[in-house]
């Protein structure tokens, strides 16, 4: 997996190492793939995340504010652990976005609401999960 960290992070050493960790959790470490990760100051709608891309390329934005309040360093690593799950539902063709329809497991997913989308679903079952078990919380770092 080629991964490209872009933007301004706290504890990048750390972000690192824990991506790392994330890819091999989800078993897609393996991948010949692109995987791009940026810190911006917001995401679009407010959200505490975005992930996009095709089984080719994957691209996860996180957010450093929320709402115009900072979000913490552990709220951002949360939020990047949720994405990676998207990443993954991407990369295995779990979940299809071509920009017009939305497809899961090649079935069409045009009718799921947000809340009972089966990804996100998985996505907040998982994030907890994997970041409160994998989380290098051993490691210094500035919250």
């Amino acid at each position: 997996m080629n991964v490209y960290i872009e933007g301004r992070v706290r504890n990048k050493k750390l972000v690192c190492q824990y991506v790392d960790i994330l890819l091999h959790i989800l078993k897609i470490d393996r991948l010949n793939r692109d995987l791009e990760i940026k810190f911006v100051t917001e995401c679009d709608g407010q959200a505490l995340g975005y992930c996009w891309g095709d089984t080719d390329e994957v691209t996860i934005e996180i957010p450093r504010k929320h709402y115009n309040r900072k979000l913490s360093f552990l709220e951002m690593m949360m939020s990047l652990t949720h994405e990676m799950v998207h990443a993954r539902q991407i990369f295995r063709k779990q979940l299809i976005n071509n920009g017009v329809h939305r497809f899961w497991n090649g079935q069409s997913a045009e009718h799921y609401t947000y809340d009972e989308s089966p990804w996100e679903k998985e996505a907040y079952e998982l994030e907890e999960k994997i970041f409160n078990e994998w989380f290098p919380f051993n490691m210094p770092f500035q919250n």
